[in-house]
C-alpha cells in the first residue's frame, strides 16, 4: 500500500514538473514560456507567424510586473507586443481582447490619422508606440509550457488574424506596395501574392476582405505583353475576364473597385493578399535565398517566367552567378518540379562541345530520365529540356524557346543586413553608374581578392573577406531595389545590403596599355571607381572586366595637415571625351587599351 501511494505521488509531481519545464531556450516566469528571438528582426506579421509555428503568440504584457520581469529581453528600438489595430483605427485587440482589458498599465497611441500605422510596439522606457506592420523589430513569444510544439507539428488551424479556406491560409496587412515587393512579402510566409484558383475560393476570400483595387499574383512585363502568367499557379479563375485582356501596357494585374482584373505599373502602390499553404508556412530568414529565389534542401532556385533558348537561359542564370538547373537524384526532380508547377523547362545539359554525349554542368553524377532503357539517339547542338511529366528530350539550342530554372548553393547567398557607411564589409567600394549586377560586382571583387560581395543601393558594390554585421539581418524583402544595370536582379537599398559569398576568381586576360593623355574626364554614365594602390593594380582591374576600355589612375591633392592623397582606379567603357580635370582638385593619368 505504501508503495501504490508512493508511486502515485511520484507520478503527480513528475507531471507537475514537466507542465512547468519550458523547452531549451525557454524562460520560465510565473507559469509562462518565454523566448527572445535574438538576432531576429521580423516585421510584425512574420513575428506573428513565427511565434505560431512554435505553439505561441507574440507577448502582450499584461501587467506591469510581467514587464518588469521581460525588462531584460526589451530592446531600445522596441519589441513587437501581440496587438493591433488593423480591423478597426485606433480599436486595439491583443489576440480578441480589447487593449485596455489585455493591457493594464499603458495608454495606446491614438494619433494615426491615415491608418498607416497599425501594429504594437513597447520600448524600454515603458512606452507604448503604434508604427507600421512592415517595420522590423525584435520580438518576444510567450506560451504556456503545455501549449509549445515543435515547427513539425504545428496547428490544422492558421496563424491569428490569418483566414483558412481548405488547406490555404490567407492574410492581408495593411500596407501598400508596389507589386514585386508584395510578391517577396508574400514569399517570406512560403507563400505568393493571392490567385484565385476556383470560384469557390473567389466567394470565401470576398467575404473575409475588402479585395478591390489590390494586387494579384499575375502580370505581363515579363512576355512582352503578349498574354499574363500567374506566379507559381496556371491562371484559372480571374473576375471580369472572359479572356485576358491584349494591353499595350507591361504590367501586373490587380482589381479594380468593381472586382475586375486590370493592369497597371507594377510600380504603383496598392493593397494585397498573401496565401500560403498551411503546411508551407514558414518564417526562416536563416536559411533564405535572394529575393525572389526559393530554398528547396540546400539549394536556392529561381524560375523565369520568360521563355528563351538554351544559350541565353544558361547566360540569364550566369549573370545571376548560378547555373542552369541540374539533378542529381530523382527525389530533387520531383520536389522542383511540384514546386514551379510541371512545366518544361530548359536544364544545364547540352553536347554543344562533344559529340553523342551529354555535358551537364555543375554536377559530375546528373540524374537523366529519358523514360526508357534506352538513351534517345543525340542530334547535333541539342540540348536537355524537362518535361512536365519529368521525363528528358532534346531540343534544338538556338530555336527553341522554353522556360528554365537557375540553381545556386543556398551557402552562397549570406542576406539582406542594415548596414551605414559600409560597415558590414570593409575592404573596398565600387561604384557602378548604370550598370550594378551581381556578375559584374563579383568580377571587381574577386579580381582584387575579395569573396565577400555586397550590393548597395543600386549602384554600390562592396567588397570584403570578413562580414561584420552591426545591425543583423533582415528580411530579403527589404534589400529589394532592382539593380541598374540588371531589373531581375536586386541591390540591396538605401541603408540596406545584399551580401553573397563568391569565389570564382574569373582568370585576367594580359593586355598592353599605354598613357594617353592626363587630366580627362570619366563619361559620367559609364563608369566605376574604387580605391586601390597602383597603376597595376588599376590596369588588372580593368583587364577583368570585358567591357573596359581604359581607364584612369587619379590622386586627389593631399588634404590640409598634409594628409595623404586618396588613390583612386577609375574603369571606363566609352572614350574619355570631356573637359580636362582641373590640376588643382585632382590629379589623373589616362591609359587607352
Amino acid at each position: 500500500m505504501n508503495l501504490l501511494l508512493f508511486l502515485l505521488v511520484a507520478s503527480f509531481l513528475q507531471e507537475n514538473t514537466n507542465a512547468e519545464n519550458c523547452p531549451d531556450g525557454w524562460t520560465l516566469l510565473n507559469g509562462h514560456c518565454y523566448i527572445y528571438a535574438d538576432g531576429l528582426k521580423h516585421s510584425w506579421d512574420e513575428a506573428n507567424v513565427w511565434c505560431y509555428l512554435r505553439g505561441a503568440h507574440l507577448v502582450v504584457l499584461e501587467t506591469e510586473q510581467e514587464m518588469i520581469d521581460l525588462r531584460d529581453m526589451i530592446v531600445s528600438e522596441g519589441i513587437w507586443l501581440g496587438c493591433t489595430d488593423k480591423q478597426t483605427e485606433s480599436t486595439w485587440l491583443c489576440y480578441n481582447e480589447t487593449l485596455s482589458d489585455a493591457i493594464r498599465w499603458g495608454t495606446p497611441p491614438t494619433n494615426d490619422t491615415l491608418h498607416r500605422d497599425n501594429c504594437l510596439i513597447v520600448r524600454i522606457n515603458n512606452v507604448l508606440e503604434d508604427i507600421s506592420c512592415l517595420s522590423v523589430r525584435h520580438f518576444v513569444c510567450e506560451a504556456e509550457p503545455n501549449e509549445l510544439v515543435s515547427t513539425s507539428d504545428v496547428s490544422t488551424n492558421c496563424p491569428p488574424g490569418w483566414v483558412r479556406f481548405n488547406d490555404t491560409c490567407y492574410v492581408m496587412p495593411t500596407d501598400r506596395l508596389h507589386w514585386e515587393l508584395a510578391e517577396l512579402y508574400c514569399q517570406s510566409f512560403g507563400g505568393n501574392l493571392l490567385v484565385f484558383d476556383t470560384e469557390e475560393e473567389v466567394r470565401a476570400v470576398n467575404d473575409s476582405f475588402d479585395v478591390a483595387d489590390m494586387w494579384i499574383g499575375c502580370s505581363n512585363r515579363e512576355m512582352d505583353g503578349t498574354h499574363y502568367v500567374c506566379r507559381w499557379t496556371n491562371m484559372t479563375i480571374l473576375p471580369g475576364w472572359d479572356e485576358p485582356p491584349e494591353d499595350s501596357v507591361l504590367g501586373c494585374t490587380s482589381f479594380d473597385n468593381m472586382l475586375r482584373a486590370k493592369t497597371r505599373l507594377c510600380s504603383r502602390k496598392k493593397t494585397f493578399i498573401c496565401e500560403a499553404k498551411l503546411d508551407k508556412l514558414t518564417v526562416d530568414r536563416f536559411n533564405n535565398c535572394p529575393p525572389g529565389w526559393v530554398i528547396s534542401n540546400d539549394k536556392c532556385y529561381y524560375y523565369s517566367l520568360s521563355k528563351h533558348n538554351w544559350q541565353d537561359a544558361q547566360a540569364y542564370c550566369q549573370k545571376a552567378v548560378s547555373d542552369l538547373v541540374v539533378f542529381e537524384t530523382a527525389e530533387e526532380r520531383d520536389v522542383i518540379r511540384n514546386l514551379f508547377q510541371n512545366r518544361d523547362v530548359w536544364i544545364g545539359c547540352d553536347n554543344r562541345d562533344v559529340t553523342n554525349q551529354w555535358t551537364c554542368y555543375g554536377t559530375t553524377t546528373p540524374y537523366l530520365d529519358f523514360g526508357s532503357s534506352e538513351p534517345p539517339v543525340i542530334s547535333s547542338d541539342s540540348c536537355l529540356v524537362m518535361g512536365v511529366s519529368g521525363t528528358f528530350q532534346e531540343e534544338d539550342c538556338t530555336s527553341a524557346l522554353f522556360n528554365f530554372i537557375c540553381q545556386m548553393p543556398k551557402e552562397q547567398y549570406r542576406g539582406c543586413f542594415r548596414d551605414h557607411n559600409r560597415q558590414s564589409l570593409a575592404g573596398y567600394r565600387t561604384e557602378f553608374k548604370i550598370d550594378n549586377n551581381l556578375y559584374d560586382c563579383t568580377l571587381a571583387c574577386n579580381s582584387a581578392n575579395y569573396v565577400m560581395v555586397g550590393l548597395r543601393k543600386s549602384t554600390q558594390c562592396n567588397c570584403g573577406n570578413e562580414m561584420y554585421s552591426f545591425y543583423g539581418q533582415l528580411p530579403a524583402w527589404e534589400c529589394a531595389q532592382p539593380c541598374k544595370g540588371n531589373i531581375d536582379q536586386y541591390c540591396g537599398d538605401g541603408s540596406r545590403q545584399l551580401v553573397y559569398h563568391i569565389d570564382f576568381h574569373p582568370d585576367v586576360v594580359s593586355r598592353e596599355y599605354t598613357l594617353s593623355s592626363k587630366g580627362k574626364r570619366l563619361t559620367d554614365s559609364s563608369f566605376l571607381v574604387f580605391m586601390t594602390t597602383s597603376v597595376t593594380a588599376c590596369a588588372d582591374e580593368c583587364t577583368s572586366n570585358s567591357r573596359c576600355l581604359s581607364f584612369n589612375y587619379c590622386s586627389a591633392s593631399p588634404s590640409p595637415g598634409n594628409r595623404p592623397a586618396m588613390y583612386t582606379c577609375e574603369l571606363n567603357y566609352k572614350t574619355n571625351l570631356h573637359d580636362t580635370v582641373e590640376e588643382s582638385s585632382q590629379l589623373c593619368d589616362f591609359y587607352q587599351y
